[in-house]
């Protein structure tokens, strides 16, 4: 997975801060600073949304503004590469249970 991804948007969206449209999202690998507070978060959905939204450099309730269709190719560009990508690192490492992916 090569980073950034960008990911057009089908429908844009209003940033819930500024109100600027947005009609693609770019996203940069996490920092640890992102991946800690994916860590911290209580719900697997809360972990995706932390993580998604920090990597697009969007607050949540901005990312929370995706139609189904964008959702959806975000997860397809986007979240399945990346979790394939932390399986491949964690097997090559010899670290944890490589069949899960970590956030």
């Amino acid at each position: 997975m090569k980073f950034p991804v960008r990911v057009p948007l089908k429908t844009p969206i209003k940033d819930a801060d500024t109100d600027a449209e947005i009609t693609a999202l770019v996203f940069e690998e996490p920092d640890i600073g992102l991946s800690i507070e994916v860590e911290d978060a209580e719900t697997p959905r809360d972990q995706m949304f932390i993580l998604l939204a920090g990597m697009a450099g969007i607050g949540i309730p901005t990312f929370k503004r995706l139609k189904e269709s964008d959702y959806r190719a975000v997860i397809k560009q986007v979240l399945d590469p990346y979790n394939a990508l932390q399986v491949a690192r964690a097997a090559e490492d010899g670290v944890g249970n490589a069949g899960e992916a970590a956030t």
